[in-house]
């Protein structure tokens, strides 16, 4: 069951209190949590709290089908904004810290190694077609061999394994 929360409700509970421990750990029950006017800070607080979702409240109907679906087939649905900011900053907690695994990459070609590098280092599909020059189809080829053949579900996993944060 996919239950939405509106934050804007009134006095509703702060993400540390008890209440929230025990509804948002069930595995029946998955909450996203949104936001009339969306903030990273208030979605990582979401997120830490156990939510498995944080988007506008009024985004198009298409966004909200997809948020529905992600978070039915088991996963954390975040937007694009904020994915991007917690690759940077995987980027850099990388950068800050001890070199990543070589073997991070076994079994990927050349390319997916290369375009799995680009990705993790938040560059977007657009970005990466551009230096690789190929089409932006198959960025997305490339990183979808990339996510199954490490067992990734998105990006932000991908930054962490390349970068050996995992």
């Amino acid at each position: 069951m996919v239950v939405w929360l509106d934050l804007s409700v009134p006095d509703i509970a702060a993400w540390t209190h008890p209440i929230w421990a025990k509804l948002l750990k069930t595995q029946q029950m998955k909450v996203v949590a949104a936001s009339s006017n969306p903030n990273d800070n208030e979605a990582i607080q979401a997120l830490d709290a156990g939510c498995a979702a944080y988007c506008h409240a009024f985004a198009d109907a298409a966004t909200l089908l997809q948020v529905k679906e992600v978070v039915q087939a088991g996963h954390v649905w975040i937007g694009p904004t904020l994915m991007q900011r917690l690759i940077h900053s995987a980027h850099r907690a990388a950068a800050s810290s001890i070199p990543p695994q070589l073997d991070w990459g076994n079994g990927l070609t050349q390319r997916e190694r290369e375009v799995a590098v680009l990705a993790a280092n938040g560059a977007s599909n657009q970005d990466i077609s551009r230096d690789c020059s190929i089409s932006e189809r198959t960025v997305k080829a490339h990183l979808s061999a990339v996510f199954d053949k490490l067992n990734l579900t998105d990006r932000l996993q991908l930054a962490l394994r390349v970068h050996g944060i995992h």
